[in-house]
């Protein structure tokens, strides 16, 4: 038999059975299954063990994401101001910059 010091305490235990009666009643989501080429992740993830990598690059995620179903954000290397400006106007603004660097993972490993 269960006690409560206050009846404020009841109720919200009340409320809290009656809470979770209504979401048992609730019908299960529907979950989305992937089409998945695990081939195409697994060559991806050999390649990189191959040379020895520490991360993937930034176009080898893309690939094993988008492997997965998901979509990415357009997105197009610039080399110059002017190919940037280039950019932005063929992809509409916002746009955001990012660096793409073998050499560099993270902005934040530039002091950025």
């Amino acid at each position: 038999m269960p006690n409560y010091p206050f009846p404020e305490r009841a109720i919200y235990a009340i409320e809290a059975m009656y809470q979770y009666t209504l979401w048992q009643s609730k019908p299960a989501p529907e979950t989305k299954n992937f089409i998945v080429r695990k081939e195409r992740v697994s060559a991806i993830f050999t390649q990189m063990k191959q040379k020895e990598a520490a991360y993937l690059s930034e176009e080898d995620a893309k690939q094993v994401i988008s492997t997965y179903g998901f979509t990415i954000p357009k997105s197009i290397i610039a080399t110059s101001e002017t190919g940037a400006v280039k950019a932005a106007e063929e992809m509409g603004y916002p746009v955001v910059m990012k660096i793409s660097s073998p050499d560099i993972l993270h902005k934040s490993d530039m002091g950025v």
